[in-house]
């Protein structure tokens, strides 16, 4: 099964957006608090075996590894030294490099994207006018007069 980020609206792998990235939501809270880029108080409650909920991790997990990743960046207190200068060794990679940049930029521009979306429904929703138009392999929106 491909390790790649999947697609956020079916949580499928094979729906990815890049073949060189790993799937964020298969790193560990727990190690990364080991390494000092969380505190263990601000890890969530382990939650009982059943079937997963993808959409519902992400929302927890995504917020603690932007947090980990600011860390990680910032330094400082945290005691990264040796994780920034691997980390700067691996992005200094010409291998990594030639793909690193151009998949940063496409996540992002997919990110915003699809966050400009979300605020557009919702105001859709909260103002009543924009409406969902279901067609057979899509969702279109159409605006009231």
């Amino acid at each position: 099964m491909p390790l790649v980020p999947p697609d956020a609206d079916y949580w499928s792998p094979y729906s990815g957006r890049d073949a060189h990235c790993g799937n964020p939501l298969l790193i560990s809270l727990q190690l990364l608090a080991e390494d000092g880029l969380l505190e263990r108080s601000e890890l969530p409650a382990v939650q009982p075996v059943g079937p997963a909920s993808f959409g519902t991790y992400a929302r927890v997990a995504e917020p603690l590894l932007e947090r980990a990743a600011d860390r990680l960046l910032a330094g400082g207190t945290h005691g990264v030294g040796i994780l920034q200068r691997e980390f700067r060794q691996f992005r200094s990679d010409a291998a990594i490099a030639s793909w690193l940049e151009p998949a940063a930029l496409f996540a992002a521009i997919s990110t915003s994207r699809r966050a400009v979306l979300r605020v557009l429904l919702h105001q859709a929703v909260k103002l009543d006018s924009l409406t969902l138009a279901p067609q057979r392999h899509s969702t279109a929106l159409t605006w009231r007069s």
